[in-house]
């Protein structure tokens, strides 16, 4: 943020951050003012309104407090900072927070070369960010479809009959559980012989080839 005569957020100021994680933010006061950890005040809102413990200190070599505090709660967080009674410039500072274990992957089943496979990925409890999804480290396509509320269907088409291993990340974390697995298999190389159930008799076990 450019410099004023108020205090200034260092990196942006509004982020994502991860649940269950610290996350920090510095404040750098005006030029020639002293900074005191008591003169420091730091309040930190959840979503719900309720208060999180925040952690005041001026460790930062480059003479910034820092503001530390872990959230629990998904979603927008406000920190409104002060120090000796000077505000932030440009208003409190924003912390988005995500978590990627609340991801869901589910419809992960077995596969047939050349026809499509699909399964769904649910991040409507995980908050704001960006999902990467690979399928054998990005070898093979596929193709993501939004149907809202967080909610995507993920397809692809095999066309090798081995284990396709799908990775997921959030923000970059990868997602609990991951890789899942498709199992695919060739169809086209099973051949079937009813040769021997043209004509059956009855009470004799009946038997054919695969």
């Amino acid at each position: 943020m450019p410099s004023s005569a108020g205090l200034t957020a260092l990196g942006e100021s509004t982020r994502l951050v991860s649940a269950n994680q610290p996350a920090v933010f510095e404040i750098l006061p005006p030029p020639g003012m002293s900074l005191r950890t008591s003169d420091c005040v730091a309040t930190v809102l959840s979503p719900s309104k309720s208060k999180v413990n925040a952690r005041i200190t001026n460790e930062a070599a480059n003479g910034a407090m820092r503001i530390e505090f872990t959230p629990k709660e998904v979603g927008t967080h406000i920190i409104e900072a002060s120090i000796g009674g000077t505000k932030l410039v440009g208003g409190p500072l924003i912390a988005k927070v995500y978590d990627s274990s609340l991801i869901q992957v589910t419809d992960v089943n077995s596969g047939i070369v050349g026809q499509a496979c699909q399964f769904r990925v649910d991040a409507s409890a995980a908050g704001e960010g960006q999902l990467e999804i690979s399928i054998n480290e990005g070898e093979v396509p596929n193709h993501v479809q939004v149907v809202g509320g967080g909610r995507c269907l993920v397809s692809f088409t095999p066309e090798q009959a081995k284990p396709h291993m799908i990775d997921i990340k959030f923000n970059g974390e990868t997602v609990d559980g991951c890789p899942f697995i498709c199992s695919v298999a060739d169809t086209s190389r099973v051949t079937l012989n009813l040769s021997n159930l043209e004509l059956i008799p009855v009470n004799h076990p009946a038997t054919f080839l695969i």
